[in-house]
């Protein structure tokens, strides 16, 4: 899809439940150039459904291949790569904000030859490229974004880049005419960076594959670094993001099996339990979320990883092994479940990932109130039924934003087991909240007499609320 062709009417395009552009049959493809055509561009033949989903962006995306380094070297253009998957939360975001955008397209366009990686299908190029992110940004990512040169070698990584600048991380409208201008005014600065980085990453590979001997303490100093990183209260290692990194807590028993080390097996056992007991673990529908957005595994990024199941499922058994505790074992059966029932597709191979952004039904009735629990006497959120779809006990479970911060879900038909409840209609959380922004003790001060609200509701329909 050139840059001149940029302007898409969606009314051409037959639309999915997700308001995606459906992708042409195979005989519609026959008819479409080689380039996309004006609705489409190169991403259309692919068979990747990452890339399937930017097929009708105004980029003119190339996919991963000699075609494109070799319009880059005749256009005399870097390269801008972008590496993502299907099921990326952040990758869909940068997509909305800005690949989907006719003025952020044209410009990248017109400094660039863009190509788009998935990572599912190509995880040699991501694994390269990631290397190179966190060796020049110390951290890494999805999506992730790599401008080089014509010769692959990168000088420029990130991650996720807003369209507009925010704060201290530049946007697209920015960033493109910057490395734009020095391309063309400085490109040799660029080249020298981009060559520096290249030995940087050669020289890594070499060291990872020498002949060297492994230290006869290296188990010892491993322990040492995780227990100078332990959160002792919360469990886990370091500050927010949390993620659930089975392979720690898995080495943690192991270490403690060859030394009787018994702080070993505590960290582990304390952390497995948190990260079960926290809104990080779907509640409802078994299953661990990608990662914690706070230190207490209270708040999930809401999209599920095959991999993190698979490797969890081995913490815990190491856990119950070593402890006999049937509370590793039920875990084990709970995340089995899930990955049976929501993850198995009816081929019978497996889903590699839920997405954070699924698609779920509309709710009918609008203007329900509902409140959930962060801690004993506390509200964390007061919302609108937005969302819903089937729980596991085949009711509703009920999806929203919090007025104050954003949470999960609630089930508001499990007679035995409501993670939410219907307020009185009378109750007005639009002016509470205007309150609460103004007046930061509000929620103390407003917190008993919600409490008692929910109580006397719960109390009167035989159901129990779930505090967090």
């Amino acid at each position: 899809m050139s840059s001149e062709n940029i302007t898409i009417n969606q009314n051409q395009y037959d639309l999915d439940e997700q308001g995606r552009p459906i992708p042409p049959s195979e005989s519609e493809l026959q008819l479409i150039p080689k380039d996309g055509g004006e609705l489409w561009n190169r991403l259309v033949f692919e068979d990747s459904p990452y890339l399937l989903q930017h097929a009708a962006n105004p980029v003119d995306w190339y996919p991963w291949g000699e075609e494109a380094f070799t319009k880059a070297k005749e256009l005399d253009k870097p390269i801008f790569l972008s590496i993502g998957y299907t099921t990326c939360h952040w990758c869909h975001v940068m997509e909305h904000e800005s690949f989907e955008n006719d003025e952020v397209a044209a410009k990248m366009n017109d400094a660039f030859v863009c190509i788009k990686v998935d990572r599912e299908e190509r995880p040699d190029i991501d694994n390269v490229y990631m290397e190179v992110t966190q060796m020049m940004n110390n951290r890494g990512g999805w999506p992730m974004t790599v401008i080089m040169t014509p010769d692959k070698q990168p000088f420029f990584t990130g991650t996720y880049f807003p369209k507009t600048s925010r704060g201290k991380r530049i946007g697209m409208m920015e960033l493109i005419p910057k490395v734009k201008n020095m391309w063309q005014s400085n490109r040799d600065s660029l080249i020298t960076d981009a060559s520096n980085l290249t030995r940087r990453l050669q020289r890594n590979q070499t060291n990872r594959s020498s002949s060297g001997e492994i230290s006869q303490n290296v188990a010892q100093r491993a322990f040492t670094a995780f227990q100078s990183r332990y959160d002792e209260k919360q469990g886990g290692f370091g500050k927010a993001p949390k993620f659930p990194k089975a392979h720690d807590y898995s080495f943690l028993i192991k270490y403690w099996k060859k030394t009787g080390t018994s702080h070993a097996l505590s960290m582990a056992e304390h952390s497995l339990r948190s990260m079960r007991n926290g809104g990080m673990y779907d509640q409802v529908g078994f299953g661990f979320h990608r990662y914690s957005t706070d230190a207490r595994w209270l708040v999930p990024h809401f999209e599920k990883m095959l991999y993190d199941q698979a490797i969890l499922v081995h913490a815990y058994l190491d856990a119950y092994q070593a402890t006999s505790d049937s509370y590793y074992s039920t875990v084990v059966k709970e995340i089995l479940d899930y990955v049976l029932r929501d993850m198995t597709a009816p081929e019978g191979g497996f889903y590699s990932a839920e997405d954070a952004d699924s698609e779920v039904i509309p709710v009918k009735k609008e203007g329900d109130r509902i409140v959930l629990f962060r801690e004993k006497n506390m509200p964390l959120a007061f919302a609108l039924f937005s969302k819903l779809e089937t729980c596991t006990q085949g009711g509703v479970v009920l999806k929203f934003k919090g007025r104050s911060r954003k949470f999960s879900m609630v089930c508001a038909c499990c007679s035995n087991e409501v993670y939410g409840v219907k307020l009185p209609s009378d109750y007005n959380p639009d002016e509470d909240s205007k309150e609460y922004k103004e007046n930061t003790k509000f929620e103390k001060r407003k917190a008993k007499e919600f409490k008692s609200t929910v109580q006397e509701v719960c109390n009167a329909n035989g159901i129990r609320t779930l505090v967090m």
